[in-house]
């Protein structure tokens, strides 16, 4: 020890650290302090950040019973006994020392302060308890679950999953019954180490399900939304045609809800994954099931991911007036079959004919090929072959063409094998009325000017809407969430400080739109998404170690990722806390709940519900404590008030400043309109006794500017 050394030193242990005081500016912050003063410090190691010289601290903290972690810059992370914390202030080679061991939770806190879900796990008032969703059953269908996260384990080592259906697995005697494919494990089996075969390869479904129920028993940091609930998790097979992908995930809903049903537990059920194609009107028959299945009795509820589509122009609508022009739309060859399913309604197809035909760019655009038209009349129920041949009577292409009558609505489909090379396939359309296609193969840059393609004056392009997935996520009955974004940066596995473009509270961009193809609002409700910190399944932590560090939270066990699959859990969770409140909720009860208990903000704006948000923002707290009357989350540029509320008969507007008549709109939790009219400057009154009893969202509307409020209806 050099001569400093020994008279600081000796001087710190004769003060006895009694009144300690500087004759320098501070070095230490209080909490340093205090520590260093407790009637317990003695040896105790204290986490510290120290500025100063990093070379000469790297030799001395060893010496004084410290350690050093690392240096970013000429800041270190390091421990010093509590005994020695203000006898190591005083080297001049120390600049600054700060407690490191703040309460900091840096990881999903995000996702559980912004959706006010830490409020109702601590039970704030008037919450009269906290609630983790003890005696609910949380149901994930989606790429599997790593079984052996101590996330997903209690305090003894025993697993939360009651079981796991793996669908990818070959069929064998513990195939679960009556659907005879893949196969089953109790939680016995998991605690036996009969389960080892399944596993979560893709990693979604592990960090899905730890946003919706990891009890943190990695780390505190990465609590979920229902720490306690119980958890039943189906891993898809996803390598299959939409329709059988469809038929397995309803078989998947009808297992969790048995499974649930066995053990007299509510059930919500989440579901981050679907299809792009379809009918978009959640009428199909998958999605018919799903409905009957979430309303065949209470303490049932499913929660669905709207989609990451919402910057992927793959929606195309071809509308015809009357005796309109010859629309067109090009696809990509992409040397792999093309289908174009077309989508309407039975009164706005019947006056439509189709046609498709081949183009070239180079070296200018041009036709080679171009089928007759064809209507849906003659073609519904009746599968055709034909081929495309060019003008010079090569064969570009086979083709087959199939329609379908569905209740109120046609489906037109062509199925498309190139096989020779050329640049675009064109679909043409012609008549009166409309229809709707999905398909990412749609062209919407690099259109020539009219100049040099005449016809480009009736193309139609692609657009952004309509861009969420199709089937269950268009029903009435699921709760469709989209994403804004819940976090802009992180610090990964290396300790290095991962920062995105992007504005925390913003709708995320890739955050899929509605509306449906029949015009009712989606998504319902927005969650946190982009970027949330959630499980990695064990057998992915090493690879992701070695080759994508930057991807991973501190521990490398857990990892960010976003999208609306990182959201729906979050809703799911929170649906999941209400029912162990509420164990015989109805879904729409809950789906009031979610949906009129949003919260609204200078990002949702206030002319909600719509596309983009929904009815708003997840605000797990008012979904718990209620909210028609509190007046909480309403953002208005038209100031009014409303009494009763609750009401039964009667509504009163007040202190609204109307000098004409201003039109009314209330809606229910589907985004459906139940009563429109004008409201009467000198009566103000509007009869709601028609309205079944429930929550709703009242909006005023003059002009540009239009207010909200959400009302409970009592009879």
């Amino acid at each position: 020890m050099n001569n400093f050394r020994k008279i600081f030193f000796l001087f710190s242990v004769l003060s006895g650290l009694a009144n300690f005081s500087y004759a320098q500016d501070t070095k230490l912050n209080f909490k340093l302090l205090q520590l260093s003063q407790s009637e317990n410090a003695a040896q105790t190691p204290i986490a510290v950040l120290i500025k100063g010289d990093v070379n000469y601290l790297r030799e001395e903290l060893p010496r004084i019973g410290g350690t050093f972690k690392f240096a970013a810059g000429n800041i270190i992370s390091a421990t010093v006994p509590a005994d020695r914390i203000v006898a190591l202030s005083l080297d001049p080679h120390v600049f600054r020392m700060e407690e490191g061991r703040l309460n900091l939770q840096p990881m999903n806190d995000k996702m559980l302060i912004n959706n006010k879900i830490d409020k109702v796990q601590n039970g704030i008032s008037p919450l009269t308890q906290g609630y983790n969703g003890s005696g609910v059953i949380v149901g994930v269908i989606d790429t599997g679950i790593d079984i052996s996260h101590p996330d997903f384990k209690d305090s003894l080592g025993n697993t939360r999953i009651l079981w796991v259906w793996d669908h990818v697995l070959g069929t064998a005697p513990n195939a679960p019954q009556p659907y005879n494919y893949g196969q089953q494990f109790s939680a016995a089996d998991i605690n036996a180490g009969l389960a080892s075969a399944t596993d979560d390869i893709g990693a979604h479904g592990t960090h899905v399900t730890g946003i919706a129920t990891s009890n943190g028993n990695t780390n505190i940091v990465f609590k979920g939304a229902a720490p306690k609930a119980d958890i039943i998790a189906v891993k898809l097979n996803f390598n299959q045609a939409d329709n059988a992908w469809l038929g397995s995930v309803a078989d998947a809903v009808k297992y969790i809800f048995d499974k649930a049903d066995s053990l007299n537990k509510p059930c919500v059920i989440n579901i981050s994954a679907g299809t792009y194609y379809g009918s978009h009107d959640g009428r199909d028959l998958a999605a018919q099931t799903i409905d009957n299945l979430i309303t065949a009795q209470n303490g049932r509820s499913l929660v669905a991911a709207a989609g990451n589509a919402g910057n992927i122009a793959h929606h195309l609508q071809h509308l015809h007036a009357s005796g309109g022009d010859t629309l067109l739309t090009w696809f990509y060859n992409t040397a792999s079959p093309i289908y174009i399913e077309l989508w309407a309604d039975t009164a706005d197809f019947k006056n439509i004919k189709v046609a498709i035909g081949a183009d070239v760019t180079t070296p200018n655009i041009k036709s080679v090929a171009q089928k007759p038209f064809i209507g849906i009349t003659g073609n519904v129920g009746v599968l055709k072959n034909d081929s495309i041949i060019s003008n010079t009577g090569h064969r570009l292409a086979t083709y087959q063409t199939y329609g379908q009558l569905i209740g109120n609505k046609y489906s037109f489909i062509y199925y498309i094998n190139p096989d020779s090379a050329f640049d675009y396939f064109r679909l043409m359309s012609k008549g009166s009325g409309k229809f709707d296609v999905w398909s990412f193969d749609m062209i919407n840059t690099g259109i020539p000017a009219p100049g040099f393609y005449p016809n480009i004056a009736n193309y139609v392009y692609p657009d952004y809407n309509q861009t969420i997935c199709s089937s269950f996520q268009c029903s009435d009955k699921v709760i469709t969430t989209g994403q804004y974004v819940n976090r802009n940066n992180f610090i990964d596995y290396n300790g290095n400080m991962q920062t995105f473009p992007l504005t925390e509270g913003e709708l995320a961009a890739s955050s899929s739109k509605g509306p449906t193809r029949d015009g009712r609002n989606k998504p319902d409700i927005t969650s946190t998404g982009e970027y949330t910190l959630s499980a990695l399944p064990t057998s992915a932590q090493a690879w992701f170690i070695a080759n994508q560090p930057y991807k991973l939270a501190f521990d490398g066990k857990h990892i960010r990722d976003g999208g609306t699959s990182s959201a729906a859990p979050a809703v799911a969770g929170s649906i999941a806390l209400y029912f162990q409140m509420n164990p015989n909720a109805s879904w729409l009860d809950v789906k009031n709940r979610i949906t009129l208990c949003a919260a609204t903000d200078l990002f949702t704006g206030s002319s909600l519900p719509n596309n983009d948000w929904g009815f708003g923002k997840l605000d797990a707290f008012t979904l718990m404590t209620g909210c028609s009357a509190s007046g909480v989350n309403e953002l208005n540029n038209l100031s009014f008030d409303i009494f009763p509320n609750p009401a039964n008969s009667i509504l009163q507007i007040s202190n609204a400043n109307i000098s004409k008549n201003i039109s009314v709109s209330i809606y229910n939790c589907t985004g459906a309109i139940v009563y429109s009219g004008i409201l009467d400057v000198n009566n103000k009154t509007i009869e709601t006794a028609a309205l079944a009893p429930g929550l709703y969202l009242l909006k005023l509307t003059s002009g540009d500017v239009s207010g909200t409020k959400k009302i409970l209806i009592q009879h």
